[in-house]
C-alpha cells in the first residue's frame, strides 16, 4: 500500500461514475452512488426500503449526463421462503413503473434493462448466485448495479445457525469476487 496526498486521490477518483439514489438528503450523505461501491441499507421500514431499491434499479438506467444515472442495466435478487404467501416481497412491476414515469423514462426501456431473479431456500439462493456470476461474468451484458434484498433472510430463519452461517459467507464471497472482477 502506497500513500497518497488528497489530491493525487482526488485525481485518481474524480472521474468515478455517480448515479443519484433519487433522494438528494441521502445523495449528499453518501456521495451518490459510486461505481464499484458496495453499499448496505437495511431498517425496519420495508417501504421506504422498498421505494430505495425501485429507485435504484430505475436511476441506473437513466443517462449519466442529465439525469445521474449508470446508463446501463440492473440486476435484482430477492431472497424469500418459497412457502410465504406474502407477495409484497417480490418486485412489483406496477411500482416499478411509476418509478420510471416520476424518473421520465419508459417504464418498457426500464423492463428491457433490468434482470430480475428470487432464491426460495439456502440452496437456491446459491444456485442463483453462481448463476448471476455467470451472468456477470459473461460480458454479454452491461451491468453497473447489482441488488440483492434480504440476503440474510435464509440465516434469520435458519435453525442451524452454523450451516446458514457459512452458506451465507459462501454466497457473499461469490458474490464480492464476481463483482470485484466485473467491478459493478
Amino acid at each position: 500500500m502506497q500513500m497518497q496526498s488528497a489530491f493525487e486521490q482526488f485525481n485518481e477518483h474524480r472521474n468515478t461514475l455517480k448515479m443519484t439514489t433519487g433522494s438528494p438528503e441521502l445523495d449528499s450523505l453518501i456521495d451518490s452512488i459510486q461505481e464499484g461501491q458496495f453499499y448496505l441499507f437495511y431498517g425496519n421500514n420495508k417501504m421506504i426500503l422498498d421505494g430505495l431499491v425501485h429507485g435504484l434499479l430505475v436511476n441506473c438506467i437513466l443517462p449519466v449526463k442529465e439525469h445521474h444515472g449508470f446508463e446501463s442495466m440492473a440486476l435484482y435478487v430477492n431472497n424469500v421462503q418459497y412457502y410465504q404467501s406474502d407477495k409484497s416481497n417480490v418486485l412489483n412491476p406496477e411500482k416499478i413503473a411509476i418509478t420510471a414515469k416520476c424518473a421520465r423514462i419508459e417504464p418498457k426501456i426500464v423492463f428491457k434493462n433490468l434482470f430480475a431473479v428470487m432464491a426460495y431456500n439456502q440452496r437456491h439462493q446459491l444456485e442463483v448466485t453462481k448463476q448471476i456470476c455467470d451472468l456477470l461474468d459473461s460480458k454479454k451484458h452491461d451491468i453497473k448495479l447489482l441488488v440483492v434484498n434480504n440476503i440474510t433472510k435464509f440465516f434469520k430463519d435458519s435453525k442451524n445457525k452454523n450451516y446458514s452461517a457459512n452458506a451465507l459467507k459462501e454466497v457473499l464471497g461469490i458474490l464480492g469476487k464476481s463483482c470485484a472482477n466485473k467491478i459493478c
